[in-house]
C-alpha cells in the first residue's frame, strides 16, 4: 500500500471513529449585533476575525451519575473525547478561542495547539495554595497576533470585593489578554526609505506604527456555578469589568506616552509634527457566565436596566445559621458600579432571528417564551439552557476613572473602533443531541460558539 493510500485510509478511519456532525455558518441578515452607531458613514473595514468560546468539559469533573444517558462506553472517556475535541477544533481553527474547564492541558493539548500555529495563556482554578486540575485558556494564531499585555487573576483575591461568610470562596479565575494585529514591518520601512536622516526615518516609522496599530482585548472566565449564587456572579462581573478596563486604560496610556515622546523627538529635527488619531482597541468579553438570558445579570450586562424585583433577585442568600461579621457590599452598590462600565452586545443575541430551523429547548413549557434572540440552549445535558456568550463591548464613549488620564492623554485623541457580527456558527438541532451531551459526535456537554466579526474604524 502506497503512502497516499495509507493517509486516505487513516483519514477514513478517523471519520468512522470520531464522527463529527458538520456545522455551518449562518449569515446574519436580521438584527446583527453591532457597536456601530446609527447613521454612521464612511467607516473602513480593518479586519475580519473568527472568535470561539467553548466549555470543553474537564475530565476531572465528570461523574457518571451526572450523565446517566451516556450508554456508549466511549462518550465519557478522555481518550475518546480529547481526540474528538481536537478534530472539531482543527476543522474550525478560529483566530482566537477561549476555553473553560480545561484539564490535561500540558499532557494532551499543548503540542496539538502549537502544531496548528497557536500560542496560549492558561490558568488553573485555585483556592489559596490549592491548585485544581482544570482551568481556563485563551488561544490565538501567532501568524495573526502578538501578545501585548496579559492579566490572569483570581476573583476571590480582588481588592475590590472579597468573599465573606455568605459569599463563598469560589476558586474561579479570569483572564484579560491584549493582542496586536501583526503587520508587515518591511512594507512600513519602504514607506520611509526616502528619508536620508536615519534617526528621523526611524522616528517616522515608529510614529506611523503607533498611529496605525490595531489590536483587540479578549477576556475569558468561568463564573461561579451555583444557580442561586446570583450575588456572587454579580460580584465577579464587577471584578471582571474592572480588570478589563484597567488593562485597556493602561495600554492607551502607554501608547499615548510613547506617541508624545516620538512626536517630541521628531519636533527636534523638523519644525512641525503632524499628529493623527490613535486607534481604540475593541473588547470581547467571552466565557461561561452560568447565567441564562432571562436572568437579571444578563439584562444588567446588556441593558443596564433592572426592575426593583430584578434587583432583589441579585441579593445574597443568607442562611439562618450564618452570622455575618464582615462588611458586605450592597447589591445596589455593585449594580451601580457595573452600570459605570459599557454595555455588552451578545454575539448570538439575534441567532433565532436568523436560524428559523433552531429547535426550541425541549425543557421549555410550550406556553412560555423564556427569552428571544439567543439560542435556547448552549449546554445540553440533564439540564438544558444557554450559559455561554461572547459580548461585544460598546465602549467607544467610555472613559475609565483615572485621575492621571488628562495629563497622559495630552494632545492625543483616539478614534473609535466598531464591531459587527456577520456570521454565527449554527447551533445543532436537538435531535442530534438527544438524549444529552456528550455523545459520540460532540465531546462536551456544552456546544462551542463561534462568530465571524468585522472590525471597522
Amino acid at each position: 500500500m502506497g503512502k497516499k493510500q495509507k493517509q486516505q485510509q487513516k483519514q477514513k478511519q478517523q471519520i468512522e471513529e470520531y464522527p463529527l456532525h458538520e456545522r455551518n455558518f449562518i449569515t446574519l441578515t436580521k438584527n446583527a449585533p453591532t457597536t456601530v452607531p446609527d447613521n454612521s458613514n464612511n467607516l473602513n473595514k480593518y479586519q475580519t476575525i473568527n472568535v470561539m468560546t467553548y466549555n470543553i468539559l474537564a475530565q476531572c469533573l465528570i461523574h457518571r451519575e451526572l450523565y446517566p444517558y451516556c450508554k456508549e462506553k466511549n462518550t465519557l472517556k478522555l481518550s475518546y473525547r480529547s481526540k474528538l475535541f481536537m478534530k472539531e477544533f482543527e476543522s474550525l481553527q478560529p483566530d482566537i478561542a477561549t476555553f473553560q474547564e480545561v484539564d490535561n492541558f500540558n499532557e494532551i493539548y499543548i503540542k496539538f495547539f502549537i502544531n496548528l500555529g497557536y500560542d496560549y495563556k492558561y490558568i488553573k482554578k485555585q483556592i489559596k495554595e490549592k491548585v485544581y486540575q482544570h482551568g481556563i485558556c485563551i488561544l490565538w494564531k501567532k501568524e495573526k497576533f502578538s501578545e501585548i499585555q496579559y492579566n490572569g487573576f483570581l476573583f476571590d483575591e480582588s481588592p475590590l470585593v472579597t468573599p465573606t461568610e455568605i459569599t463563598p470562596i469560589t476558586g474561579n479565575t479570569g483572564q484579560v489578554l491584549a493582542l496586536k494585529f501583526n503587520v508587515n514591518e518591511e512594507d512600513i520601512k519602504k514607506k520611509f526609505s526616502n528619508i536620508e536622516n536615519e534617526k528621523l526615518r526611524n522616528l517616522k516609522i515608529e510614529q506611523y506604527k503607533l498611529e496605525n496599530e490595531m489590536g483587540i482585548i479578549i477576556s475569558n472566565h468561568h463564573l461561579y456555578w451555583k444557580p442561586n449564587a446570583k450575588y456572587e456572579k454579580l460580584r465577579q462581573i464587577y471584578v471582571l469589568l474592572n480588570n478589563i478596563y484597567s488593562l485597556k486604560n493602561k495600554i492607551e496610556i502607554e501608547k499615548s506616552i510613547n506617541y508624545n515622546s516620538v512626536c517630541e523627538e521628531i519636533n527636534k529635527i523638523e519644525s512641525a509634527v503632524e499628529r493623527k488619531h490613535l486607534n481604540k482597541w475593541p473588547v470581547l468579553m467571552c466565557g461561561d457566565f452560568n447565567t441564562t438570558p432571562d436572568q437579571a445579570l444578563y439584562k444588567l450586562i446588556t441593558e443596564h436596566k433592572l426592575t426593583e424585583s430584578e434587583c432583589q433577585d441579585l441579593e445574597p442568600i443568607i442562611e439562618n445559621d450564618v452570622k455575618v461579621t464582615s462588611d458586605l457590599l450592597s447589591t445596589t452598590y455593585l449594580i451601580e458600579k457595573i452600570k459605570e462600565f459599557p454595555i455588552g452586545k451578545s454575539s448570538y443575541g439575534s441567532y433565532r432571528d436568523n436560524d428559523p430551523n433552531h429547535t426550541i429547548n425541549p425543557n421549555w413549557n410550550n406556553k412560555i417564551e423564556y427569552f428571544k434572540g439567543e439560542p435556547t440552549y448552549t449546554t445540553y445535558c440533564t439540564w438544558k439552557g444557554t450559559l455561554d456568550y461572547v459580548f461585544l463591548m460598546d465602549d467607544n464613549k467610555f472613559k475609565y476613572n483615572d485621575k492621571n488620564i488628562s495629563e497622559n492623554f495630552k494632545d492625543i485623541s483616539f478614534q473609535p473602533t466598531y464591531l459587527t457580527v456577520r456570521k454565527n456558527l449554527n447551533i445543532p438541532n436537538s435531535n442530534l443531541l438527544e438524549p444529552g451531551l456528550p455523545n459520540l459526535s460532540y465531546p462536551s456537554d456544552h456546544i462551542c460558539l463561534m462568530n465571524e466579526i468585522d472590525i471597522f474604524h
